[in-house]
């Protein structure tokens, strides 16, 4: 790290730990994440799309991402099966399990959800089916357990026109305002996700449904402050 002349991260918890282990934030840059143009104008056709479907009745959670014990979809499922019957909620849980130890993971947990129909394994994410997926999503949970240093998931959710409801640490808590344009709940805990799904659901059906999402940085933006710290270094 002292070799390097300029230091970048993507999120501020790494200048932060650089910092604690001695590397001077001098040199340190923070550039977030973005997404792509064509990203984006994918994400706004799931966002018109789903604003052309009639009002739905039960809080539609998506979750997107790989089936591992560190991204925490199995909070997300337990979460919904503590909450009561007459609580409307579909979750639709979308992702790869790559590994053997993975596929485990995924095996229980659906074994684990049998006979909930709240809850619904729908596969991989794709090109065919994004623009779909996310048009059928009220809301995204991330509710991953280590320290995201993004992830795309949420600035996807943001510019699909969907709020988060993710964990509160690393890069999530960086990009989602608790309140604002989203919900923040401790890592792990179960009980309150579940806590905090009752209260989404409620704000739901009460249609007080209204969210200050901002907008998602470009891969243009990046490029830019990537050949401005070229230039200066």
């Amino acid at each position: 790290m002292e070799s390097a002349e300029h230091v970048v991260v993507v999120a501020g918890w790494l200048k932060e730990v650089l910092k604690r282990n001695g590397i001077s934030g001098e040199n340190v840059t923070v550039s977030q994440h973005g997404l792509s143009d064509s990203m984006r104008t994918t994400q706004r056709k799931a966002a018109e799309r789903r604003h052309s479907q009639e009002a739905s009745w039960p809080l539609r959670i998506g979750f997107v991402g790989r089936f591992t014990e560190v991204k925490g979809p199995h909070v997300l499922v337990e979460a919904v099966r503590q909450l009561p019957e007459d609580i409307a909620v579909e979750t639709h849980l979308y992702g790869m399990a790559q590994s053997a130890k993975d596929q485990q993971y995924l095996a229980e947990m659906k074994q684990e959800a049998q006979g909930d129909p709240r809850v619904q394994f729908c596969g991989p994410m794709t090109e065919e089916n994004r623009v779909e997926a996310f048009a059928g999503f009220d809301l995204l949970a991330v509710p991953s357990i280590w320290f995201e240093t993004g992830p795309y998931t949420v600035l996807e959710a943001f510019a699909a026109g969907i709020p988060v409801l993710g964990s509160n640490h690393g890069g999530i808590a960086e990009r989602v305002t608790d309140g604002e344009s989203g919900v923040l709940v401790p890592p792990g805990d179960v009980e309150a996700w579940a806590d905090a799904l009752r209260v989404l659901w409620e704000r739901h059906r009460a249609d007080h449904w209204d969210w200050s999402l901002p907008e998602p940085r470009t891969s243009r933006t990046i490029a830019q402050e990537m050949e401005q710290i070229y230039a200066q270094t």
